[in-house]
Order: structure tokens, then sequence, then C-alpha cells
């Protein structure tokens, strides 16, 4: 029990990392996000379900908070992720172990904000169990299509 409250103080003391931008993509992430299709469509509710596989030999925690990018002809710029009544990120945190994977639904169409057809970048942030201040980024790049 103290190593779950330990785990969500951390995340609740970074909270102001959380929603910051996205940072580039590392090299070879432990932490893949995956879908069938890398195409949506505005006309379809933009929605997609992806999967989140922990490559790793440990144990990786995550929120449901993600961010989003939009990629410009001057590069990536961020999307304020901000949700549409009466939806919203709840303060959960949820943990993936090694070689488990895990469904994540996300619904563009929740979100605040004037969505045009364009190459977008979905960004989550997770961290190790074992190294709760080295924070990571996974990233799924998408097509929305009108």
């Amino acid at each position: 029990m103290k190593r779950f409250i330990s785990l969500i103080c951390v995340v609740l003391i970074s909270g102001g990392g959380l929603l910051g931008a996205c940072c580039p993509p590392n090299e070879k992430e432990p932490l893949e996000i995956q879908s069938e299709t890398t195409v949506l469509s505005m006309a379809n509710g933009m929605a997609v379900s992806l999967t989140l596989f922990n490559h790793s030999d440990q144990d990786i925690y995550y929120g449901e908070m993600y961010m989003l990018d939009v990629f410009k002809e001057d590069g990536w710029l961020d999307i304020p992720v901000k949700m549409k009544e009466p939806h919203f990120f709840l303060s959960l945190l949820y943990l993936i172990e090694p070689g488990q994977d895990v469904p994540l639904f996300v619904n563009l169409s929740w979100i605040d904000y004037q969505f045009e057809p364009g190459t977008y970048r979905l960004c989550l942030r997770y961290h190790f169990v074992s190294d709760q201040r080295s924070e990571r980024s996974a990233f799924f790049e998408f097509t929305l299509l009108p």
C-alpha cells in the first residue's frame, strides 16, 4: 500500500511536467503503442483502439492523460488537450508488467480542438517503477482524413 501511495505522490508532484509539450521520440523505447490502423476519419468519430506493449524487463506505470502534436510545415506543434464536457481524464495510475500488453481507447472527438485533416502524434508519458524520476514517452503517429 505504501508503494502505491508513493507512486501516486510522485505523479501528483510532477504533474506540471505531464501537461507540458511532448518530448522528441527516443530510440527503441520499451513501451510500444500499436494499432491496426494509422488512418482515422473525422467523419467516423475519430476514435482508435490502441495496444500498449511493455517490451522491458521492468514494471511500467502510466496515467490516462496523453498529449497531442500536429505536424505543420515547421515540424511538430503542441495541441492543448482540453476535454469537452462531460469527458475528462481520471487521475489513475496503471501498471504494465514486463511482457504484458494492455488496451487503450482514444476518442479525439472528446477533445475541445478544431481538428483538420493532417498528421498527428499521440504522446503517452510513462515511468519505470524502479526509477520514478526518469520520465519517458511513447508515441503513436496517425493521419486524420476528412
